[in-house]
């Protein structure tokens, strides 16, 4: 039993997306009550950010019951072109698409308003992203339909527009524009961002270095580290994590590679990695929702710090 065995890959793959998922569904689900109890919902941004959690939410459930069903069963029963292969293919392909062009649209609303001070009506924004994530719905729902689906080589994927023609040659060219445009989009605002933000601490560093002011210049040095690990996480998050898939497509239509499945399996999971965090990345840039959330956690660990104390004492 090797690196490229079937059953070894989805019993461990697997299981990792299946605790992935749970705790996407968890994360989530607490950021919708954050934002519907104590956060503006009437703001544009912050309602795009709800439906975000939400997508993501019904992310989580659905994978959760593919990941347990492939667990239970095994995953020979998501075998090439039967119905639960159909529906798997539909979910794996256009979710993360429509999950990360969210983010996209996010992201521009933050970098418009941070540039420029231009703030739209939700209807418009939400029209923007109804356009944004249409592609992906036509393109994976017309390839799952169609029966043209079929395993890739970790069995951890399912992929459509596999049969030789005119069509799979031109949709598996847009195929990764589909992650390329909005990761560079996200990357491009995100950075565009940190750089205005930076601006404004090194001006406020200079007014706290003129007065002798510590712990000012402190906590400022704080939030620029902190700004430098968010464009990390950004840089990583969106492009790095997605490298080896765009080059491994590329190697496909130039040499016709296919990739070892456990080389599929690890960027599949990179995929699903770059899922898991969207939600704390785009909050991240948002210090109405992240303070919320931080607040609850201080809360939580205070609580369950003062359990403990109390289980101690009883001992």
């Amino acid at each position: 039993m090797g690196l490229d065995d079937s059953t070894l890959i989805n019993y461990v793959f697997n299981s990792i997306g299946l605790i992935g998922t749970i705790l996407i569904f968890i994360f989530n689900s607490v950021l919708i009550l954050i934002i519907l109890i104590k956060c503006d919902s009437r703001s544009p941004d912050n309602r795009l950010i709800l439906i975000l959690c939400v997508i993501k939410v019904i992310d989580g459930i659905e994978y959760t019951i593919l990941y347990m069903a492939k667990l239970i069963i095994g995953y020979e029963w998501f075998s090439a072109s039967n119905l639960q292969c159909k529906i798997y293919t539909f979910i794996t392909q256009s979710s993360p698409r429509i999950e990360i062009t969210t983010v996209m649209v996010i992201s521009i609303v933050r970098y418009v308003f941070v540039y420029y001070g231009i703030k739209k009506r939700l209807l418009f924004w939400i029209l923007i992203l109804a356009l944004s994530i249409s592609p992906a719905l036509v393109i994976f729902l017309y390839g799952a339909i169609s029966g043209d689906v079929k395993p890739t080589s970790s069995y951890l994927q399912r992929v459509p527009y596999t049969l030789p023609g005119l069509l799979t040659t031109v949709i598996t060219s847009i195929i990764p524009f589909l992650f390329l445009i909005p990761c560079w989009t996200i990357t491009f605002c995100y950075f565009g961002i940190g750089y205005k933000v930076n601006k404004e601490l090194n001006k406020l560093i200079k007014e706290a270095k003129s007065t002798n002011n510590q712990p000012l210049i402190v906590n400022i040095k704080k939030q620029k580290t902190m700004l430098f690990i968010q464009l990390i996480a950004v840089f990583i998050l969106y492009n790095l994590n997605y490298l080896a898939s765009y080059i491994t497509h590329m190697l496909k239509f130039i040499i016709g590679y296919k990739r070892p499945p456990f080389i599929d399996a690890l960027i599949f999971t990179a995929g699903r990695t770059t899922c898991v965090f969207n939600s704390i990345i785009t909050i991240s840039f948002q210090p109405e929702i992240n303070n919320e959330f931080k607040l609850i956690l201080i809360k939580s660990k205070l609580q369950l710090k003062g359990i403990f104390n109390r289980f101690r004492n009883i001992q």
